[in-house]
């Protein structure tokens, strides 16, 4: 018997039911920015747009945990987030009373939300919450008037399932980063570079490691004042490393994380056609060895042509560095969930769509990869706990599903690097819409 597929049509109809609700979604904010493009009232059409969207994530949530009260939905925040942070709550220390993936502030952030209503969608509000703050910096960073192709970016970001439903439904985590760290670009672009220090180490000590992948682009913002931008992401590592001396093990995440592996990247897929691979010595240290030459790469072409741009060129070149990074962890990395998006997603929105007119083609990648968001980890569920093979049907639907979305996102990381070109950065540099009278 193999339980990991035979769970699965028991899961049929929900999956089934996420999946149609990902594509309509998926498909619908495309054909939504189409039908609002160049027409005289588009930006009145794009901020309505955005303000239902928004509403409407608030209200799936409260209904979906103050009516509904789902007891299948099996998230992160249903199975980590709400009891380690009723543990908290209780006087318990993560990482020293109980163990937690998370980092120091986590849970003290969810709590006043859990103390207030104890309940999953008390997380998903709370995640709603700095997605929309996240939003609202987003299309304020240029000044008072927000550039167009910015609500367009906006709208096709709410309305996408990535964020719809791994935030509203799920109340993912993912979220925690991408507001820090969008809190982090806007105060460099204000100049205040101590500060955006200060969101990049909150970005960290309110979510996980995984914040790290952003701090680079955050520092290098400015290259002649990186030492300024520094001290306080080095100073919030400083803090976790005298943790131990209070019986706090800060190094329980990496070691429950370490060994993990999951679908959606390239070693899932090496996995099945070298099954092998999964047992040997170099099996761990791939990801590393992988990930590491074509960051530097990035990272590279990020500071050499961020040296000769102006302050208000930079939050492309950051937007494109944040995404291009994150994406190649994605492809590298041996536990990549689908959800991981939701922590670079308005960056690579912003890539595609809020810097210059629309290019429709490019964002068909996009909506492939909202329209499939749950069914990958679906597929992934009913097969972990099995020895996959490419002889089960499965398996091989769900290598052609990854082997699609990494193609996905090896298209989107060749669209950052062309964007870190400095005269790329200039030329499509986005201009302020004419405000309707």
């Amino acid at each position: 018997m193999n339980p990991g597929i035979d769970t699965l049509p028991g899961l049929s109809a929900a999956v089934s039911l996420k999946a149609l609700f990902c594509f309509a979604l998926a498909g619908g904010s495309l054909i939504l920015l189409r039908l609002f493009q160049d027409r005289l009232w588009e930006l009145r059409a794009l901020r309505y747009g955005v303000v239902i969207g928004i509403a409407a994530k608030f209200l799936i949530a409260v209904w979906l945990y103050g009516v509904l009260h789902p007891v299948t939905l099996n998230s992160d925040a249903t199975l980590y987030y709400l009891p380690q942070t009723d543990a908290f709550l209780k006087g318990a220390i993560p990482n020293r009373d109980f163990a937690s993936s998370y980092s120091i502030l986590f849970l003290p952030l969810l709590s006043p939300a859990v103390w207030l209503w104890h309940s999953v969608g008390a997380i998903a509000l709370t995640m709603l919450v700095l997605e929309t703050l996240t939003l609202r910096l987003y299309l304020g960073a240029t000044g008072s008037a927000p550039a167009l192709y910015r609500w367009r970016a906006a709208l096709l970001y709410t309305f996408s399932p990535i964020s719809f439903y791994w935030a509203a439904v799920s109340g993912h985590n993912g979220v925690v980063i991408a507001f820090f760290t969008m809190t982090a670009l806007v105060l460099a672009n204000r100049g205040g570079i101590r500060f955006a220090g200060v969101a990049a180490a909150l970005s960290f000590l309110c979510s996980k490691l995984l914040a790290l992948l952003s701090w680079p682009a955050i520092v290098f913002w400015n290259v002649r004042g990186w030492r300024k931008a520094i001290l306080a992401p080095v100073a919030a590592l400083a803090v976790m490393a005298v943790l131990p001396l209070f019986g706090i093990d800060v190094l329980m995440p990496l070691k429950h994380e370490f060994d993990a592996h999951t679908s959606g990247n390239l070693w899932f897929l090496a996995s099945v056609i070298f099954p092998r691979l999964r047992h040997t010595p170099v099996w761990l240290l791939l990801p590393l060895l992988t990930f590491v030459p074509f960051f530097l790469m990035f990272f590279r072409r990020y500071v050499t042509g961020n040296d000769r741009l102006d302050s208000s060129s930079r939050f492309n070149a950051a937007a494109a560095m944040i995404a291009g990074t994150n994406l190649l962890f994605m492809i590298f990395s041996h536990k990549s969930y689908s959800f991981y998006t939701t922590m670079f997603l308005v960056f690579l929105v912003h890539s595609l769509v809020g810097r210059a007119p629309c290019r429709w083609l490019t964002l068909i990648p996009l909506a492939f990869l909202g329209a499939t968001t749950t069914l990958e980890g679906a597929l992934w569920l009913a097969l972990r706990a099995t020895n996959y093979h490419l002889g089960q049907p499965m398996t091989r639907i769900l290598f052609s599903l990854d082997a699609a979305i990494i193609a996905c996102y090896l298209y989107y990381v060749a669209i950052c690097w062309k964007l870190l070109r400095p005269e790329r950065i200039r030329d499509t540099q986005t201009v302020d819409a004419p405000q309707e009278s």
